[in-house]
Parts: C-alpha cells; sequence; structure tokens
C-alpha cells in the first residue's frame, strides 16, 4: 500500500492549470461547476495526486473512472482512494480494495458523537468525561475508510461500525489493517488488505 498527502498552498497555478489540462474531459467538466476555486483545487490536486501514484505502481496512463456511490477506479488497474480537508489533499493506492480519509485537526463540537458513536467510542472519545476532538477525529476517519474502502458511501450508519473501544481504536476493522497518521495538521486513517 502506497499512500501520499499533498499540501494545496505548495502548489503554484501553473502547476495546477497543468494538472488540469492532464486529466479526462468529463472530469475537468465537472471542476468547472465548483463555485469555490479551494473545492476546484482540492479535487484537481486529489486527481493529480492519484495518478501518480497510479503510474507508480505501474498504471500507464491511468484513466479515471467513477463506479456506485461515486467511488472512483481505474479499469483493471489498481484499486485507490482520496480524501481532502481543509488545505490537504491525499491517496493510497493498493493491489486490492483500498480506502482513505483525512480530516483537518480543529475542534469539533461534542454532539457530533451522539450521531456516529457507538458507547464504547462514546467513551473514547470522551476521556475523564470531557470531549475530545483529535479522538473523535480518530474515530470519525476510521469511519469514513471503511466506507469508502467498501464502497457504501456516507449512507452507512457510523453507529453500526465499531472502530474502537473505551480504551482506544482498534487495528484493525472487520479484518483490515487500519493504519493511522496523527499531525498537528491532520488526522488520516487508510484501511485495506494486508498483503
Amino acid at each position: 500500500m502506497r499512500c501520499a498527502v499533498l499540501d494545496i498552498r505548495t502548489v503554484t497555478a501553473a502547476e495546477l492549470a497543468r494538472w488540469e489540462t492532464a486529466a479526462e474531459p468529463e472530469r475537468r467538466a465537472r471542476w468547472q461547476q465548483f463555485r469555490r476555486p479551494d473545492d476546484r483545487a482540492r479535487s484537481i490536486c486529489a486527481d493529480h495526486l492519484a495518478r501518480t501514484l497510479l503510474r507508480e505502481a505501474g498504471a500507464q496512463t491511468p484513466v479515471i473512472r467513477v463506479g456506485r456511490n461515486g467511488k472512483p477506479y481505474v479499469p483493471g488497474g489498481p484499486a485507490f482512494n482520496c480524501s481532502h480537508s481543509g488545505s490537504f489533499v491525499c491517496c493510497a493506492v493498493h493491489g486490492s480494495p483500498v480506502g482513505i480519509d483525512l480530516e483537518a485537526r480543529r475542534p469539533v463540537r461534542a454532539a457530533l458523537a451522539a450521531r456516529i458513536c457507538t458507547p464504547e467510542e462514546l467513551v473514547f472519545t470522551a476521556p475523564g468525561g470531557r470531549f475530545d476532538s483529535l479522538r473523535f477525529l480518530q474515530l470519525w476517519t476510521a469511519k469514513e475508510a471503511w466506507v469508502k474502502y467498501t464502497g457504501e458511501g456516507l449512507g452507512v450508519d457510523f453507529r453500526t461500525l465499531p472502530a474502537a473501544a473505551a480504551d482506544g481504536l482498534h487495528e484493525t476493522l472487520f479484518g483490515r489493517r487500519l493504519e493511522q497518521t496523527v499531525t498537528e495538521d491532520y488526522v488520516l486513517s487508510v484501511v485495506y488488505d494486508a498483503v
């Protein structure tokens, strides 16, 4: 499994234009519909990152398509998945299904936890009775990476996906490997088949 993160603040306008031109016409047309320039830039950067990692994995000229529930794929190529939040985009490429989620670190309201957490996870997100946004983001990214791995999309009730016990996050989700990276800027989770 290969994973990379790109800070879009480091990308020049010329690079962004070049990367946009390299994409399929359908993708470029979709990007033109974005109202906010940052959303457009994140999507173009994620596409570029995916193409770079896919080429490194052996896909000569990756043609990106969109499958059910919006999950991107390359016909006959390795599996990949992208995510973005704030100023960051990320991509993971693997020889079998992979899901990735990245969330910029920020304060989160405790009320959101009740919508996605199991009772044990509520204990995990509030050690000593005080809600912890970082723990919540670790949990959120693990669950979102899982639904992106399966291709189910965000319509799943996250309370049915236990990703943590009261004392910590699981190292696997439903038999698949879970890797997390926590920096001062973001939380990243990747779910994939260990080969």
